[in-house]
């Protein structure tokens, strides 16, 4: 075959998998499953596959006290009558896109081994997911659009700047037993029996706490020197997640820890999502174009205790 003829066999495998340019919904289907698997910390989470551009997530519950002595021929007083307070969260999708350049050579080469829909799909999953759980964890609007990644951060708010409710300053301590009761201390009493509760915080933080677990002189200390993830506290597992950062802080060696439950945590994934290929003749190579658009907020924001400046390395 020539260049032409493998451009075809490209644009029908690519017309296989999409209806006018947009992935059809099995395959949809396919790429988010291929992300969350992909992904420790999407697996935690709830993700939401979004058929439109928002989102609503409806949050109702009452406030203070609910019962009162059952008093024969009595008439509840205004007072003692209960009602549900409404309110709501709203996933709002952010639209993205990554252009892959692919030569010639290398097309040939994924089409003769028949590979190149899986190429396509599986190679840039990985890579997406990476930036996606990148955006998730690190996202900032505040930050100055001074390069590539800034400018992809700064589409949205990701976990660690959302967590504002309740925070916690570790002064530069290291992540520790003590530091964990701390943040279970300023958690709110209602979520405090929240069996879902975990820590999230940077792999070289978790790494520093199980190293301290493993030093104590006890049967648990034995416990943790043959252990990795997740380790516990109080039945709290402390989980390290690659893209938490470790380099915050004057010094660069500062990471954050979440308490909380990583089923508060909502993405939304719009299921639109397009992958269009375009020709270079000249220049012997072919751009591959994918749009999808997500978005992650807390569900219930009180229900996190973030602390920070909490070191990570030495």
């Amino acid at each position: 075959m020539d260049n032409l003829d493998y451009l075809s066999k490209a644009a029908v495998d690519i017309a296989a998998i999409t209806n006018g340019g947009k992935l059809l919904p099995k395959q949809v289907a396919k790429f988010e499953e291929r992300l969350i698997l992909q992904s420790k910390l999407l697996q935690l989470c709830n993700v939401i596959p979004m058929t439109t551009p928002e989102w609503e997530l409806d949050r109702a519950g009452f406030l203070g006290q609910v019962l009162h002595p059952d008093t024969e021929m009595a008439t509840p007083t205004e007072s003692q009558i209960a009602a549900p307070t409404f309110d709501k969260r709203t996933l709002a999708v952010k639209r993205m896109k990554a252009v892959v350049k692919v030569g010639y050579h290398t097309m040939k080469s994924v089409i003769d081994r028949g590979q190149f829909i899986p190429f396509l799909t599986d190679e840039l999953a990985k890579a997406v997911k990476r930036d996606m759980e990148k955006v998730i964890i690190q996202g900032d609007t505040a930050l100055a659009q001074t390069s590539v990644e800034n400018q992809l951060l700064g589409m949205m708010n990701g976990v660690i700047k959302q967590s504002t409710a309740n925070l916690y300053d570790a002064n530069g301590a290291p992540l520790s037993d003590p530091l964990i009761d701390e943040m279970e201390i300023l958690l709110p009493d209602e979520y405090a029996e929240d069996p879902g509760m975990v820590v999230l915080t940077s792999r070289k933080a978790s790494i520093r706490y199980r190293q301290s677990r493993g030093q104590r002189a006890t049967p648990g200390g034995d416990a943790q020197l043959g252990k990795r993830d997740p380790m516990d506290h109080n039945e709290i597992p402390v989980l390290g997640i690659p893209l938490i950062p470790s380099n915050l802080g004057t010094n660069t060696n500062q990471t954050v820890a979440l308490l909380c439950n990583p089923q508060n945590i909502y993405v939304g994934i719009q299921d639109d999502m397009e992958v269009r290929m375009e020709e270079r003749v000249v220049q012997g190579i072919v751009y591959i174009v994918f749009r999808y658009a997500f978005d992650v907020v807390f569900k219930e924001p009180n229900a996190v205790v973030k602390a920070y400046e909490v070191q990570a390395a030495a």
